[in-house]
Order: C-alpha cells, then structure tokens, then sequence
C-alpha cells in the first residue's frame, strides 16, 4: 500500500495464491483505493478477482445426503469491480455503492438434473454477469431514543449471461435472486423501561420457472381427484412483510419482551427455493421473559 500524491487517498495492492491437487495454483490479484473527501465524505473503488473451488461433497458425492458427485465439475471464477460515496456525521451516515460481478462457470444447483433423479447434483451452469447498486444509512434523533435503519438494492443482469439464468430477462431459474430488495428498521426508547422496534422487508416477485422435469398433468391422487401442476406465476414471493417488538424492563432485572413477525400474515414463498417454490412462514407472535443479575 501506499499514500497519493496530494493526500489524495490510499491505494493498496495485494493478492493471493492458492494451491489445489486438482486445480492447481490460483492468483487472485486485488487493488483498491479508499480516500478521505471533505465534508465527511469518504470514497472507495476496488478491482478484484477470486475464485471458488467445488465443494468435496459436489464433487465426490454423499449417499447419505443424497448428493451426487460430478467428476467434471470445475471452479468458478469471480471478477469484480465496485466503487462506493459515504458521508458520515455526529448523528447519521449515508452511503452508496454500486458493482458489476463477471462470473465465469458459476456452480450451483442442476435443476434438471434433479428434477430427473431425485438427488442433489451440481454443476458449472455457465456465465453469470450482475450489476448491483445499493443504499444504505442510519438516522440517529432525539439524542439516541430514536434510531432509523434502512438499506435498498437493485440487481439486474448484465448482457453476456447465460439463458438458464434468466426467465423474460430477470433474474430466476438457477439464480431466482430479486431484482428490487429493502430493509427498514426503526428502535425508539420513548422511556428508559420501554423499547419499542418495527421494522420491515421488501422484496420484488421473481418470475418462476418450474423445470419440466417436474411438472405433471391430470394425475389422480389418493382421493380419487384429479390433479395438475400449478402455473409458477401463482406462486407469490414479493411482498412487504411487517415486524414488531415491544420490549420491557422490569425492576430487578427482569426483562418482557413481545413480538410478531410477518404480523399482517402474507402469503409469500421462499425465492431461494430450489424446484417448487416453498411457502414462507406465516405469522408469529413470541413472548420472552429473561432475568439478568
């Protein structure tokens, strides 16, 4: 590493090397810049590369976890570029990031394959190219009683990925990552006995593909009806979903504590899930009582 002219910023310079019986050795060079600006402002932007060797278990296989092995797996091969503006101050901080990630060989999930055999097998399923951009800053009133969270990301591949990556364009089959996702949270301690939390999730719908390896048409079921597969539109997973916690404490050190999570009860299903969307929890409501000496 070493300073700017003009104490303009720090730039570092580093890498690594790595040695594997199969793959054998791996540079992974790096160079970023970080640099203080006025006004408390602060800026960084970094090149970077990076590997990720298959897993033993991709590889050889797990009878017992049902995992296959593929023999003909390879590493998958990550470069980034990103860059981010920060400002921080006595009672807040603001920032803003954006990246472009070039995956080459990505390894994840065969859906085909499994859909086929019932068992876990992954693959190198092609390239991978994303651009993502992000927000993120926390407000702190009222001297500390109350304090605001909240962060944004939009995802959207990039020209150069592979269609089984994509369904009309977006992000889904093997990666089925959403395009728009928030966060927002909100602590307030109105009293010195009293804490109060309410935070909430967004996340945009992922147009779902079903695999055709899975799918069936008229089968009659055990109660003699007849039953087919659903369309994957009708499986919803964007949405807002609301949490809530009301906090107490109690004279010698006892602690109440009520919360619900997904307290308006949405209907949603899992985006990561692997061949038939799953379906998310539904409300909870959790009551804790602690003791502290």
């Amino acid at each position: 590493s070493g300073e700017l002219p003009r104490q303009v910023g720090t730039v570092l310079i580093g890498g690594r090397a790595d040695y594997h019986p199969v793959y054998g050795t791996t540079l992974s060079p790096r160079i970023a810049m970080v640099s203080s600006l006025p006004q408390g402002l602060y800026a960084k932007a970094q090149f970077a590369t990076a590997f990720v060797y298959p897993a033993f278990a991709y590889r050889s296989g797990n009878s017992l976890a049902h995992y296959v092995g593929n023999p003909d797996i390879k590493p998958q091969f990550v470069r980034t570029f990103e860059a981010l503006l920060g400002r921080k101050g006595n009672w807040s901080r603001l920032e803003i990031s954006a990246y472009v990630n070039l995956i080459d060989d990505f390894i994840t999930f065969d859906l085909t394959r499994n859909g086929r055999t019932g068992k876990y097998l992954f693959s190198n399923q092609g390239d991978l190219n994303v651009f993502g951009t992000e927000l993120s800053g926390q407000l702190v009133l009222r001297r500390g009683k109350l304090t605001l969270n909240w962060n944004g990301s939009y995802t959207h591949a990039l020209g150069g990925t592979d269609g089984g990556f994509l369904v009309d364009g977006k992000l889904a089959g093997a990666s089925k990552f959403p395009e728009l996702l928030s966060n927002f949270y909100a602590q307030s301690r109105p009293l010195k006995w009293l804490q109060l939390g309410l935070s909430a999730q967004y996340s945009s719908d992922i147009n779902q593909e079903i695999v055709p390896e899975v799918r069936f048409e008229d089968i009659v079921g055990t109660d003699g009806n007849t039953y087919s597969s659903r369309d994957p539109t009708s499986y919803p997973i964007g949405g807002i979903t609301i949490n809530a916690l009301v906090g107490v404490d109690l004279p010698r050190g006892w602690r109440v504590r009520v919360g619900a999570s997904n307290l308006f009860d949405q209907r949603r299903y899992r985006p990561g899930s692997v061949l038939v969307p799953q379906l998310a929890e539904g409300r909870v409501v959790w009551l804790g009582v602690s003791h502290q000496e």
